[in-house]
């Protein structure tokens, strides 16, 4: 039930609970006096008389209400005679009940309950606005707000391993719902900020481990060029297969600082999706990425299962994860490389796969992560799945990496419409 209405059903029953009790009051203060004072159906009768010689006589009588009237002695002369009466008045007064001829105890309770009549209604009044704001405190707000309170605190203290359980179908019910689901978002922006920190530190030992090997590589060979130019053994030419490989350590260097910096900015890329038509975007991307795979001699066949459906997505995120896997792809596949695009109740699905040797196990095994190859390839760093990854997840989707039943590796990514 709505607070609103609850709150109305509570006045309005607090009301009539307290104009009966008032009612039973008065009636009860009442009962209570008739019977210390019962009330009298007599009445005093007063008559004036006016006679021919000016003289007025006065009777007063005590007279029963409803009873027949007798024979009133005023009319009768003396002797019998009967008197004319040039003119006569009469008043009705009725008999009032007076207290001061009962006992003191019986005087006081008759007070009391005259005051009690007036004090009654208005205590009862009182009384019932605050056990209405009582009652309905306790059984419609306490909880809820104790509920509320609780989980502020823990939140405040960062604990997010509870759940919030809503009591009531009503406002404050709809309230602990919404603190329900703003503690759930919290704890899975928690989980991702913990997880981005986890694969960070990954990721900072995977390239100290592999920044190792080149920087060993260009220490050994300028202390091996310290050592023996000074004793003058060095001939031109192994000096000049020493100075290629610092070149080449220097280089790998140089990549590595590169994928770092393009996997920053991957990170604070912001998404800005648009409405466009996919059969334009599908035209020219498939135009882009087949000019990447002719220079390799690899052949990109492509399937559009979307047609000329209005998609809203940023087509620059698109492109540059496009751009990244096949860019990959072309380095292992053997003759060609399958692009196909669908969409789901998720949004976009587009599926990448090559006939290549597949990816090997470690990929595999850190495909939620980054990763870093450890050994032989010199220009690129690994870190191309991982800047894919976190365009995906920018964009609502997600990245995943398998091997086909025989050979080659397959790349599916989602992108959230």
């Amino acid at each position: 039930m709505p607070l609103r209405k609850a709150f109305c059903t509570y006045v309005c029953v607090t009301f009539l609970c307290v104009l009966l009790l008032s009612v039973l009051t008065i009636w009860l203060c009442i009962s209570v006096q008739n019977y210390l004072l019962p009330v009298s159906d007599e009445v005093v009768l007063t008559i004036w008389e006016s006679f021919d010689d000016d003289r007025t006589n006065k009777y007063a009588f005590n007279i029963k209400m409803g009873e027949s009237p007798k024979e009133l002695p005023f009319l009768i002369g003396v002797g019998g005679v009967k008197k004319t009466v040039q003119d006569a008045e009469y008043a009705v007064t009725a008999i009032e009940r007076n207290c001061s001829s009962l006992s003191p105890k019986r005087r006081l309770l008759y007070q009391t309950c005259g005051i009690v009549m007036i004090a009654g209604p208005i205590g009862l009044s009182f009384g019932g606005i605050l056990l209405c704001g009582i009652l309905f405190y306790k059984r419609k707000l306490k909880r809820p707000i104790e509920i509320l309170t609780d989980a502020a605190e823990r939140i405040s203290m960062q604990d997010l391993d509870f759940k919030i359980l809503p009591e009531s179908g009503d406002e404050l019910g709809k309230l602990c719902g919404s603190f329900e689901q703003m503690r759930r978002a919290l704890r899975e922006n928690y989980q991702k900020l913990w997880a981005t920190v986890e694969e960070r530190k990954r990721l900072q030992a995977s390239v100290a481990h592999d920044l190792r090997n080149p920087i060993a590589i260009i220490e050994g060979h300028a202390e091996y060029l310290q050592i023996n130019l000074a004793k003058g053994t060095l001939g031109v030419e192994k000096m000049s297969a020493i100075i290629g490989n610092i070149l080449q350590a220097a280089k790998r260097l140089e990549s590595y600082t590169e994928s770092m910096r393009t996997l920053g900015r991957s990170e604070e890329h912001e998404v800005r999706r648009k409405e466009v038509s996919f059969e334009e975007l599908y035209k020219d991307l498939t135009a882009d990425l087949s000019i990447i795979t002719a220079g390799r001699g690899i052949s990109l066949v492509c399937q559009n299962d979307i047609g000329e459906e209005q998609v809203n997505l940023d087509a620059d995120v698109l492109y540059r994860i496009l751009e990244n896997l096949i860019g990959n792809a072309v380095r292992f596949a053997k003759r060609e490389i399958r692009l196909s695009f669908s969409s789901s109740a998720k949004g976009l699905e587009v599926r990448v796969e090559d006939d290549g040797n597949g990816f090997p196990k470690e990929v595999l095994n850190s495909q939620n992560g980054y990763f870093v190859p450890k050994g032989g390839d010199r220009e690129h760093s690994g870190l191309g799945l991982a800047i894919c990854r976190i365009l995906c997840e920018k964009h609502g989707g997600s990245l995943r990496l398998s091997n086909g039943r025989e050979d080659g590796a397959i790349v599916r990514f989602s992108l959230e419409y």
